[in-house]
């Protein structure tokens, strides 16, 4: 009996040693996994500052950043540039006057002078209004894809006003470049300042009628036929939003990743589905659709600032008197070097311009 006692007690010992020990072995493990584990996430946040104040490719980190910008500026000047002599053609066809010489197309032998007339005004027009554009262009994007009260707005929608919106600014920066550069097309080249600003004044309401008329149709029929996934690229890598986040919160400001994520995005982003082929006669057709319905808005345009005596006083008595001496077919004046001059525009941004910004997506893929 005696004997039984002592056994089962020494068996009681031993499994409470051995439960103790257990429990001891269990918690000695928990707390070198707590320990490995916070030696890690302190490895890993070493390892993202380090990376975060580490200078990564910055030529490249600015390329990605503004490539659009950059690609859109030197296409835009290299159109204008390279095809000025079709729009040479189409401006001294509109603003010719057989019943009534206004422009002096007869008088001074336009026919007859070269067709690379006002190239240097071209190009710094389309330098400014490039500019203009791309500047306004980011500002509304910003401003469309920051504020949440236009978070359920359809992403095309948003684009078209962007587009748009952008357009009726550059027209401000065009204008007087645009005025010379067709004054020097007619070889009027004696025009004073303030002739130049009075046609500008004048001209301004059919050059913005025009471009943002045009651009509307375009980017609606484009919009409407392609196939297009929204998809929106990150433009930083993530050690450069680390940095930024860091810069941010020690100039005081208190916010998530989530609340300023507009900052690191390019929202005009997509993915089209579209066939290239297809995505061609799509833009052959609303090309010609766009450039057939403003065509007379650039007729009027084209005689209203070069009337070298007062004849036009505004966009529809222009297009009244038109109509009336010329007839409904001088609206068409012009129409075929400018279908011409739209179509390698858009064949520039399809087949260069798409392709490039394809290329620069990859820098951080």
């Amino acid at each position: 009996m005696r004997g039984n006692q002592e056994n089962s007690k020494q068996s009681y010992d031993s499994s409470y040693s051995q439960s103790y020990q257990s429990r001891y072995e269990r918690r000695q493990l928990e707390l070198a996994r707590k320990e490995i584990d916070k030696r890690a996430s302190r490895r890993e946040q070493n390892q993202i500052q380090n990376s975060a104040t580490y200078e990564i490719s910055p030529f490249n980190s600015f390329f990605i950043r503004h490539a659009k910008s950059i690609c859109y500026c030197t296409l835009e000047m290299f159109h204008n540039t390279f095809f000025h002599f079709i729009e040479t053609i189409k401006v001294r066809g509109m603003a010719r006057n057989l019943r009534e010489d206004v422009s002096f197309y007869f008088q001074n032998k336009v026919q007859t002078k070269p067709l690379i007339s006002g190239v240097i005004s071209g190009f710094m027009g389309a330098a400014a209004g490039s500019f203009t554009f791309i500047s306004t262009f980011n500002l509304l994007t910003f401003y469309f894809y920051s504020n949440r009260q236009y978070a359920d707005l359809d992403f095309r929608l948003k684009n078209m006003l962007i587009y748009i919106g952008s357009d009726f600014t550059a027209s401000f920066a065009r204008v007087l470049f645009e005025v010379r550069k067709q004054l020097v097309q007619m070889c009027i080249y004696d025009s004073t300042v303030k002739d130049m600003l009075r046609y500008s004044y004048i001209g301004w309401f059919p050059l913005m009628m025009r471009d943002v008329t045009f651009r509307a149709m375009l980017l609606g029929f484009y919009y409407g036929t392609t196939n297009l996934e929204h998809r929106p690229l990150l433009k930083y890598t993530f050690p450069q939003i680390v940095d930024i986040m860091k810069n941010r919160r020690a100039q005081g400001y208190d916010e998530s990743i989530d609340e300023i994520s507009y900052l690191f995005y390019d929202f005009h982003n997509q993915d089209v589905k579209t066939r290239i082929h297809i995505r061609y006669l799509l833009l052959v057709a609303a090309n010609a659709m766009a450039t057939l319905v403003t065509n007379p808005i650039d007729v009027c345009l084209s005689k209203m600032v070069t009337q070298q005596y007062p004849k036009y006083s505004g966009l529809f008595n222009c297009m009244k008197t038109v109509y009336k001496e010329e007839g409904a077919s001088k609206f068409l004046s012009g129409i075929h070097p400018r279908f011409m001059f739209n179509l390698f525009n858009g064949a520039l941004f399809l087949f260069v311009y798409d392709r490039f910004i394809e290329n620069v997506k990859q820098i951080y893929d």
